[in-house]
């Protein structure tokens, strides 16, 4: 089994209160959540990871929005496994 490693997150107030039911929702424990959403996160290219966390200027964000939007319609139409 791989090994893991647990870390501490820092949440506000409000998003602890929200956070408190989602995993019940789910059916899962908080730690499981969040090992998802970081994982998830980690998987994304550097563009949408750096739009995710709001690091592009607000004035910029059609433009962004467009250029991921593209990259992603672009990747959809790529097969998965390409014929040979």
């Amino acid at each position: 089994m791989a090994s893991r490693i647990i870390m501490r997150i820092d949440l506000s107030s409000d998003a602890k209160r929200k956070f408190e039911n989602t995993p019940d929702v789910l059916g899962m424990t908080q730690l499981a959540v969040t090992s998802k959403l970081v994982e998830w996160f980690l998987d994304q290219n550097e563009e949408l990871q750096a739009s995710i966390l709001r690091l592009y200027p607000a004035g910029a964000a059609p433009d962004i929005t467009t250029m991921l939007l593209k990259r992603f319609v672009s990747d959809v139409k790529r097969p998965i496994h390409p014929r040979s």
